[in-house]
């Protein structure tokens, strides 16, 4: 297989109260964790939100994908 693939994820920490606005936590969480990711060599195939409260996404799945190292 030459590629493979990873999927995380992601959610801000701490309480959640009514009406939050949890925007801007996850877009931090979704910048450190794809840089992150991408040192490693995986690249953002996809990000679903996969969990809403009240309105507000709070939690979101990242697909990954790189060339398999064992192909390489």
């Amino acid at each position: 297989m030459p590629y493979e693939y990873k999927t995380v994820v992601i959610s801000p920490i701490g309480l959640r109260v009514k009406g939050d606005d949890h925007s801007k936590e996850l877009a931090e969480l979704l910048s450190k964790n794809n840089n992150k990711f991408a040192k490693e060599g995986w690249r953002v195939l996809s990000t679903i939100p996969s969990m809403t409260s009240q309105g507000a996404v709070v939690k979101m799945l990242i697909t990954l994908e790189r060339k398999n190292k064992e192909d390489s």
